[in-house]
């Protein structure tokens, strides 16, 4: 999560235990196209419309980055 201005950060509970901006999500695993996640990330910021949400998908066995996106906070919905 990087922000342009004001407070951010990622956390798995609500309230946020601290200020990180990167959480790492493992998969459970998959079935056909889809996969599974037992995690939940929140995003936290002041300002959501200036705040970008970057989303990586990271080989941990070749130990790099294979994608990623990014998306303004305030335009991912809630859920």
């Amino acid at each position: 999560l990087h922000a342009i201005g004001g407070f951010h950060c990622v956390s798995a509970t609500l309230p946020p235990s601290s200020g990180a901006t990167r959480q790492l999500v493992r998969t459970l695993g998959f079935t056909g196209d889809d996969f599974h996640y037992d995690d939940k990330v929140h995003c936290i910021a002041a300002e959501p419309n200036a705040c970008v949400l970057r989303v990586a998908v990271l080989d941990e066995e070749a130990g790099e980055e294979v994608a990623y996106d990014t998306v303004m906070l305030g335009a991912v919905r809630e859920g």
